[in-house]
């Protein structure tokens, strides 16, 4: 749908998802980014278990607003950084990671001034606000449409004849059940083989375009590089799923166009 709108692609995305901290090293802000080949940011409130990093020795760091702690592993990596926003009163934790061609520095500070009041940036909280709503909306839908339809109420009992005497009742033959269909052979032996030929492919990309270095990309409304910023969510619940876009004006942070597209 941006691409109807090529005056307001956006020049950064903030995805309410995992970018490098991940258990694979490879969030949904990493995907997106290398398929896009635009800067990316991985900002999630779930924790991950990642190169021995744990969850209770973390959170012991982060028990004030504007608290921070990097998130460094056993091997020494540095895989993003856990928060509580300074705006946020309600002590939630954030952890954000870099998706695709930004520093952690960068991504961090670009996070940090993209929160308003809640604890999460603006751009992805309006976005999750959204997809929620088409999350609720599906539910509904599918809701009525397993409701049984109502019996008439002006409908007679059939009468029914009892058999003659000595002559037995005859039972209704159901049909004998068809036999099922053979397996359709699949080319690849499961759906997360298949996952992982694709997220290598990317990997060996995102390499590459981080080897580039990105650390202009500061914070500053005044320079035309960062205009328009994007915020991607997506609900999933029972097999149904919402994904909403949103792009919100950097210098105002108003929303400028949305999206949301419904999968049941």
């Amino acid at each position: 749908a941006v691409a109807k709108h090529p005056a307001l692609k956006p020049q950064l995305i903030l995805v309410h998802g995992p970018g490098k901290f991940h258990t694979r090293g490879f969030g949904l802000a990493c995907h997106i980014g290398v398929h896009l080949h635009t800067p990316t940011i991985g900002v999630s409130t779930t924790w991950e278990d990642v190169d021995g990093l744990k969850e209770a020795s973390i959170q012991r760091h982060l028990r004030h607003p504007g608290d921070k702690i990097l998130l460094m592993g056993s091997s020494g990596t540095v895989w993003g950084m856990g928060f509580v926003s300074s705006k946020d009163a309600s002590k939630e934790l954030c952890y954000v990671s870099v998706g695709n061609l930004l520093t952690l520095d960068s991504a961090f500070e670009l996070v940090t001034e993209t929160t308003c009041a809640d604890h999460l940036p603006e751009p992805i909280a309006q976005a999750i606000a959204r997809s929620e709503k088409g999350i609720a909306e599906l539910i509904n839908a599918a809701s009525q449409r397993q409701q049984p339809p109502a019996a008439p109420t002006n409908a007679k009992p059939r009468a029914t004849k009892d058999a003659s005497p000595g002559t037995p009742k005859q039972q209704a033959l159901s049909p004998s059940p068809s036999p099922a269909a053979p397996p359709v052979p699949s080319p690849r032996t499961s759906l997360s083989e298949h996952w992982t030929e694709v997220e290598t492919a990317l990997k060996r990309r995102l390499v590459e375009d981080n080897a580039m270095d990105f650390s202009w990309y500061n914070v500053n409304p005044d320079k035309p590089e960062l205009r328009y910023i994007a915020g991607v969510a997506m609900h999933i619940v029972v097999g149904s799923a919402a994904v909403s876009v949103v792009i919100i004006d950097w210098s105002t942070m108003e929303v400028v166009f949305e999206s949301r597209e419904s999968y049941p």
